[in-house]
């Protein structure tokens, strides 16, 4: 009887032993379930249990050696760019400025005015001089001594007085051409205009021209100043 707990005690303790070694379990150990030798069970007394001899046999885990390998140096390729060439740029000639071609300003016809200068055209000494006054050629073929026929350049060279104070004289066209004439009596009379006089290129320096009682108009008092400009002693107004 005692016998038989004994076999059923180590049937359990085997089966757990099996159970924990399926279940990993104490690790390398062996249990050794065989009883001692010569241990004979007493009368009727239960043998002692032999306690298993436990041999642990720990299987050293190599250590792996984690030396870390070099890790390859990355290869630098050097890429050699070649030298850019400058594009020449383009010269660009400049285009030249057309130049303006300035149109010749035209002389102003003389108006009467003090800013205007009157040239006359010139003639020939055997030209004909037209004096349209009535009176004013009463007076020069007076001076020239001749009463009748034309006059002529030639024929007033030789003037250089004339006294035609008070004659009803209007118009004084005719004069330009006496040229020679230093002394010019013209006062009391009915002029207005007096261009003609200073188209007479002769008068100038030291020559007298008298203007007195005459009714001057605007242009002919700018007249005036250019006749003294030139050096022509003008003597006008109402004296």
């Amino acid at each position: 009887m005692k016998r038989g707990i004994i076999l059923v005690l180590m049937i359990i303790i085997a089966a757990g032993m099996l159970g924990q070694g399926c279940c990993g379990g104490d690790n390398g150990k062996t249990v050794d379930l065989t009883p001692a030798s010569g241990s004979t069970p007493d009368n009727g007394a239960s043998p002692k249990p032999t306690t298993p001899t436990q041999t642990s046999k720990l299987s050293p885990t190599p250590q792996e050696s984690a030396t870390p390998s070099p890790s390859p140096r990355p290869t630098t390729t050097k890429t050699t760019v070649p030298p850019i060439t400058p594009v020449p740029s383009a010269t660009v000639s400049p285009t030249p400025t057309p130049t303006a071609t300035a149109s010749p300003t035209p002389s102003p016809t003389p108006t009467g005015s003090d800013n205007n200068n009157i040239t006359p055209t010139p003639a020939g000494d055997n030209d004909a001089v037209s004096f349209p006054d009535a009176n004013l050629k009463a007076a020069i073929r007076n001076a020239i001594s001749k009463s009748s026929g034309e006059i002529y350049l030639s024929d007033l060279a030789g003037l250089t007085t004339l006294n035609a104070s008070n004659k009803g004289i209007s118009n004084l066209t005719g004069l330009e051409s006496c040229t020679a004439l230093s002394n010019l009596d013209l006062s009391h009379n009915e002029i207005a205009d007096i261009s003609p006089l200073v188209a007479n290129t002769g008068l100038g320096s030291g020559d007298t021209v008298h203007l007195e009682y005459n009714p001057l108009s605007g242009d002919s008092y700018g007249y005036v100043k250019q006749l003294t400009s030139r050096g022509v002693s003008v003597i006008w107004g109402s004296l």
